[in-house]
């Protein structure tokens, strides 16, 4: 891939919409500095909170499951608890997970690093599986996507058995993706 669609790619990753149109017209440069400079004010404003997210993991490990699995919804957003889940293990992630409503881990999914969503998904039931998956597609397809490179071929069986038209109509703005499409469709 190149810096370009790099570049592309982690805007499209910053928002839950599309990206405007004319970041595609614009110069490798410019799109470089603008890359460079959402990485800085992104960085700014998350200074501090890995630690944060390290010590909540650490109390989460202390409080049975079926305790957390009730309170988790109720008072911890989706993306606070990606990031609690990123400073966790996949063992610890995925019994959370397994007790959560398909809703929750789905939200949460769309904050998770999409090797770790991936791993996550691939240990639920081939019910929830396909639940999750279904609305991360109805959510950001895009995230879809990104998360397709990790997941094992029983997730992507679970995934192509679900409606996948939405990628037939959907602007892609890297040629990863384009080709990620052409792949899951004709599979």
């Amino acid at each position: 891939m190149s810096t370009r669609d790099d570049n592309l790619k982690y805007l499209v990753e910053q928002v839950e919409d599309d990206v405007p149109v004319f970041f595609e017209q614009l110069t490798d440069d410019q799109l470089n500095d603008l890359s460079s400079f959402t990485r800085a004010v992104v960085a700014q404003h998350t200074a501090g909170l890995d630690r944060l997210f390290e010590s909540a993991a650490a109390v989460v490990k202390l409080i049975p499951d079926f305790i957390l699995q009730s309170m988790i919804p109720r008072y911890i957003d989706p993306p606070i608890a990606a990031r609690i889940s990123e400073k966790m293990n996949i063992k610890e992630v995925r019994s959370l997970a397994a007790g959560l409503s398909a809703e929750y881990a789905a939200q949460t999914a769309l904050y998770l690093n999409h090797r770790l969503a991936a791993e996550v998904l691939s240990g639920l039931s081939d019910r929830k599986a396909a639940a999750v998956l279904q609305l991360i597609l109805s959510a950001r397809p895009v995230i879809v996507l990104e998360m397709m490179e990790f997941l094992p071929e029983k997730t992507l069986k679970i995934l192509r058995s679900l409606d996948l038209s939405v990628f037939r109509t959907m602007e892609l703005h890297s040629p990863d993706h384009r080709a990620t499409v052409d792949r899951l469709l004709s599979a």
